[in-house]
């Protein structure tokens, strides 16, 4: 009888962390570290941010925990600001639900960080997986991938200086009207943009005008002069010396040499013939 106690407790634990991690691991990736807020992961152009909340730390017993304030939303105009990661908690429970304990072995789904910001506002937004401490997160990015994007980028325009990119209908390219808002969306591969263009060139030598970085939003925009003068967008998602079979999708600065001469051809036409190979 004690035994299958025992093995339900264990079974029961295990479940029930399986979709969860310890507070302790969100403590170790994201405690003390200094961040930047990013744009609202969507095209919806909003007048605040629906990531984040601002937040006021509980008295008396409770100190050290901080509360939603609802008295007014986080302007969108934070966006780009930095600060500093000075909690990071279980979520606070609902009306007439059990309070989750805050000890670092607490299991919970997501946790919320709480950011003094550099300008003394208090702000909290949730963060759903510790593997973010070294990836680009929703809501904001850590300055130290931040400084390592900046210099990605200064590799990238040195890299690119003086070249051209030849491109298929896999890397996408934009008008000089793509909006800063929806940059993010486009980088992740699920956005939209009018401002993207279909009458580009492929396979074409299209020379390289500059590459650009902003620091506020963190991305790059390489500038492109197409043939007939109109200046033209590509958000990196990759960039290559050479396209092989295996990196097909990023835009490279040679023409890809695994394509017979015929089928670069029927590529520059959009068209298809029996025998082409599967890229």
């Amino acid at each position: 009888m004690r035994k299958t106690i025992l093995l339900a407790t264990i079974l029961t634990t295990f479940v029930s962390s399986q979709d969860r991690s310890p507070l302790a691991e969100f403590r170790a990736h994201f405690l003390n570290q200094r961040i930047a807020i990013n744009q609202d992961f969507s095209s919806l152009q909003m007048p605040f941010l629906g990531n984040w909340r601002f937040v006021k730390e509980k008295k008396g017993r409770d100190k050290g925990i901080y509360e939603p304030n609802y008295s007014k939303n986080v302007p969108a105009a934070f966006v780009g600001r930095s600060g500093i990661i000075i909690a990071v908690q279980a979520p606070l429970a609902l009306p007439f639900e059990r309070p989750a304990a805050q000890a670092d072995d607490t299991y919970v789904k997501y946790a919320e960080a709480i950011v003094k910001l550099d300008s003394g506002e208090l702000v909290q937004t949730a963060v759903y997986d510790v593997a973010t401490g070294t990836q680009v997160h929703d809501a904001f990015t850590l300055i130290s991938v931040k400084d390592k994007h900046k210099e990605e980028a200064k590799a990238l325009a040195q890299k690119l200086a003086g070249k051209s990119l030849y491109l298929t209908n896999l890397t996408k390219l934009y008008d000089m009207g793509l909006t800063t808002g929806s940059i993010q969306t486009i980088k992740a591969g699920v956005g939209y943009s009018e401002a993207q263009m279909l009458d580009v060139p492929l396979l074409t030598p299209i020379p390289i005008v500059e590459t650009r970085y902003s620091e506020q939003l963190d991305f790059s925009l390489v500038v492109l002069k197409l043939p007939n003068g109109r200046k033209a967008l590509y958000v990196p998602g990759c960039v290559a010396d050479e396209s092989t079979v295996k990196n097909y999708n990023c835009a490279s600065t040679s023409m890809p040499s695994f394509l017979t001469d015929r089928e670069a051809e029927a590529i520059r036409k959009g068209k298809v013939f029996i025998g082409m190979s599967e890229p």
